[in-house]
């Protein structure tokens, strides 16, 4: 049972620990691209998207519980590809659970040839 209690209170502190040092970056406040604040957060870090469009085709960093978020919806917040290639692509995706978030957005102008 101590020990039980033990390894209770040390998990309950990691998470303590790991959500208390989460930010909020904002795009393009912070960083002027989506990707650039992609590439420096950590998780549990929420990357918040102002309205615009955004020309990016986006590599979904290796780290786990990032939450990708636009401010006002997917009406005002685009992410276009520019008929360059896939839009948004998440590789490695070992460890990516469903603590990773995309929100928000309308995705257009993807090209790729096995999806766009």
């Amino acid at each position: 049972m101590k020990k039980t209690i033990a390894l209770f209170t040390l998990l309950l502190c990691m998470f303590i620990v790991n959500t208390a040092f989460a930010i909020t970056i904002n795009v393009p406040g912070d960083y002027p691209t989506i990707q650039a604040a992609l590439n420096a957060a950590n998780s549990a870090d929420i990357v918040l998207v102002a309205t615009g469009t955004y020309f990016e085709n986006i590599f979904w960093p290796t780290t786990n519980g990032i939450t990708l978020v636009s401010q006002t919806g997917a009406d005002n917040t685009i992410i276009d590809g520019g008929n360059n290639s896939v839009v948004l692509t998440i590789l490695g995706a070992t460890g990516i659970d469903t603590t990773t978030v995309i929100d928000g957005f309308k995705i257009q102008n993807g090209t790729a040839e096995a999806g766009g």
